[in-house]
């Protein structure tokens, strides 16, 4: 039903059109979800009532009638392909390699997790796949066949296509030294004036830095006639959304440059539940016309058929992912992963990485380093290693309570009080109770009252000047990657994550973990 709709939408506005009218695919974020996720984007069990959502086949399935309709059909990857499941955690690269070729991309932007596994993890997959990997902001002498744009042509018009890639990449994922990465909207500039200068009038940004990057070099670069983004996992929807997700804008988003230009902005949330699809009508000048002719999401939903090929290619690899699909525990609760809060996820991942350590109650990790929930139900090692798919080791350093309290005041430093901010950087704890005030200028002084459990279970005030046993995460141990990185004189290594939450699940079963206030936030946009 949703591709005869569009078959009849699509129809309409090429018969009346003059000019050059574009049909676009995007997709951003997939971090390795080949088979279907349930209505959470966690995984799908079986047995969800209103189905699975989802999924290469019925991307697949999706694509191939959109271009049947259309040959020409542009397709966008904004990045993010590696990283997020088990299928990342085991076989690296080469699914990735396999299902992105079938899919047939125009151009791919780089993700910032698609530098989990450094140069030696990315290198293999831009030498194997049939489209460009583009990402016009990264210089490096050691990275080969990473353009800043491809120009495609439709219609024997000419259309550039540009990638960016998040310039804070080097401080959270693995890029090696030797690449550089610089200002996303300066690098985009250049090019689509390079690219103008070669006669290429139409020019699509695709990249992965953000959505409210996205609407500031929408807004800034003259010569783009539209942004398709990804990284902030942004659901936007005009309209009654089709499913539980809510939007966080419009889709498109219209930004008005000073010139009175109009450049629309997308974004098509993440994990394959949705696929974006635009037409985009272009005069003879090579000006897009708006309102768009046709702009949403699609729901990938069960109205979608799965393609049979395509499952038959997957089941290979499923085979190999049977050890790990045995139930471990059971969660009497459906456990939310949140970002930039406290969650349900986060402190079951907390409380886990504390009890790992006897004696240490307390225990931080990142927001990024929580992949998705669970639901209610049994959970098996598949789901632990979709929640925690980094192969991090769970780590004791000792840090003094000022410099625990300035680890924590780092993590809310890109907040904003109008809570307009995409911030990179965020705890979920164990052990600990955080008020924060959130005011645009107490930068360094947000920590309004912490708390520390103590080993007999009450609350006391963090003392500066006493030494705590804190328990983390490997990655935030790396250089640069938090102020944690520091005081690794003082490190422990401990077992790998995984190891550390199976064992606390089975030690636990049946599991019960809930939102219990470890974290206030209060935003004050008052001066």
């Amino acid at each position: 039903m949703k591709i005869l709709v569009f078959q009849q939408i699509y129809s309409l506005i090429i018969l009346g059109a003059e000019g050059v009218t574009l049909t676009l695919l995007h997709v951003n974020d997939i971090h390795s979800h080949f088979e279907e996720v349930n209505v959470n984007t966690g995984r799908c069990r079986g047995t969800e009532v209103d189905g699975c959502y989802g999924g290469m086949s019925r991307m697949m399935t999706f694509i191939r009638e959109v271009r049947t309709s259309d040959p020409d059909t542009i397709l966008l990857n904004a990045g993010d392909y590696y990283q997020g499941t088990i299928w990342y955690t085991l076989f690296k690269y080469k699914p990735v390699v396999q299902f992105s070729n079938l899919l047939n991309y125009t151009a791919m932007a780089l993700g910032n997790h698609d530098w989990d596994d450094g140069l030696a993890g990315l290198q293999p997959f831009v030498n194997q796949v049939n489209f460009p990997v583009l990402a016009s902001n990264i210089v490096s002498e050691d990275l080969k066949g990473v353009s800043n744009s491809t120009v495609v042509q439709v219609d024997g018009v000419k259309v550039g296509i540009i990638g960016y890639t998040l310039l804070g990449t080097p401080n959270m994922s693995n890029s090696d030294e030797n690449v550089f990465f610089f200002d996303e909207i300066e690098s985009v500039r250049a090019e689509a004036r390079r690219l103008k200068d070669r006669g290429v009038n139409i020019i699509i940004a695709t990249g992965h830095s953000g959505y409210t990057l996205d609407k500031k070099m929408a807004s800034e670069v003259e010569e783009l006639d539209l942004v398709v983004g990804g990284h902030s996992h942004t659901f936007l929807y005009t309209g009654h959304p089709p499913s539980t997700d809510k939007p966080e804008g419009p889709y498109p988003t219209y930004i008005e440059q000073e010139n009175g230009r109009v450049v629309p902005v997308v974004q098509a949330y993440a994990y394959t539940k949705y696929i974006g699809l635009l037409t985009l009508k272009f005069d003879e000048y090579g000006e897009l016309e708006y309102p768009l002719g046709f702009a949403a999401p699609i729901l990938l939903d069960q109205s979608i058929k799965k393609d049979t090929w395509v499952e038959e290619q997957l089941k290979p690899w499923k085979i190999y992912l049977k050890p790990y699909t045995t139930p471990i525990s059971y969660i009497s609760n459906p456990l939310y992963r949140e970002k930039n809060e406290e969650s349900s996820m986060g402190n079951l991942v907390a409380d886990s990485m504390a009890a790992a350590w006897p004696g240490a109650n307390i225990a931080l990790i990142n927001d990024g380093g929580i992949r998705t929930g669970v639901e209610k139900g049994y959970v098996t090692g598949e789901d632990v290693y979709n929640v925690l798919p980094f192969n991090n080791t769970v780590d004791r350093i000792q840090l003094s309570g000022a410099q625990l309290k300035d680890v924590l005041e780092d993590a809310v430093i890109d907040f904003c009080p109008d809570q307009t901010c995409e911030p990179e950087h965020f705890y979920q704890v164990s052990g600990l109770k955080i008020f924060y005030d959130i005011r645009i200028k107490n930068l360094g002084r947000r920590i309004r009252k912490l708390e520390y459990k103590t080993l007999d279970g009450r609350f006391v005030p963090v003392q500066d000047e006493l030494i705590y046993p804190v328990v983390t995460v490997s990655f935030l141990l790396q250089p640069g990657k938090s102020k944690m990185a520091e005081f690794t004189s003082t490190c422990k290594q401990g077992p790998l994550d995984y190891t550390v939450l199976t064992e606390y699940l089975k030690k636990n079963n049946p599991v019960n973990v809930k939102v219990e206030g470890r974290i206030t936030i209060r935003y004050v946009q008052k001066r």
